[in-house]
């Protein structure tokens, strides 16, 4: 748990043991997590299984390769709970970008690739149709069109939500499909979205993430649209 002093009293951010504390610009919420099963789905399964092929292939870097990945991380540069920034170990930079290369079906790194973030797709349009107002229709457009060579662009979205609901869980974020390297749009996610998620109904909001990550690894920052189904 981290604890930040303030002019009067400071925040508590994080978890020890089952308490659990949340911080905000106004209060410091303390809890209890109970944690749930995550149901064992095919998405799931696969994940768990990226996860220990990376870890059992980090356990085979040498030591120069390993001082390579720490340099690596060193030039990472993240922000997390209550705002502070870190540079990531070389272990997460090493997990980090073979997720990332799994995510977009490209093989798994042993060398630390030179840093090299792409840019975020831009101009997110899309448009949201269901029965009975016609056939069923969510499709996505944004820039570059067509894709940049060497990346691929990870089209995520949430469930159906209710117009009144203004925040969801990060963890409400799946992965649809993927758009490559030389594809154009108008991206056609109909299909995907329903094996997902099921229908959605009119009036609904359906929210779209895009991020693009390149053939090193790197992921850009992540672009949000959300839609109201008509």
């Amino acid at each position: 748990m981290i604890y930040v002093p303030g002019l009067t009293v400071g925040q508590l951010s994080g978890r020890a043991g089952n308490t659990v504390a949340r911080a905000n610009p106004n209060a410091t919420t303390i809890g209890v997590h109970r944690p749930r099963r995550q149901p064992l789905t095919p998405n799931n399964q696969l994940a768990r299984a990226s996860f220990s092929d990376i870890s059992i292939l980090y356990k085979t870097l040498t030591s120069g390769q390993l001082l390579d990945w720490a340099a690596l991380g060193q030039d990472i540069e993240i922000t997390g709970r209550l705002d502070r920034t870190f540079a990531l170990s070389g272990r997460t930079a090493f997990f980090q970008v073979n997720r990332n290369l799994f995510a977009i079906g490209q093989p798994y790194v042993v060398d630390a690739p030179a840093i090299d973030i792409p840019s975020s797709p831009a101009d997110l349009a899309g448009d949201a149709v269901t029965e009975p107002t016609a056939t069923p229709l969510l499709e996505l457009t944004f820039t570059p069109d067509p894709i940049d060579a060497d990346t691929t662009v990870i089209i995520s979205a949430t469930r159906p939500l209710s117009s009144s609901v203004l925040a969801f869980p990060v963890s409400g974020w799946k992965q649809l499909a993927l758009a490559d390297d030389g594809d154009t749009g108008p991206y056609d996610i109909t299909a995907a979205y329903l094996s997902r998620f099921g229908s959605w109904h009119v009036g609904n909001q359906i929210g779209l993430q895009v991020v693009t990550v390149n053939y090193a690894g790197f992921a850009s920052v992540k672009n949000q649209l959300f839609i109201t189904s008509t």
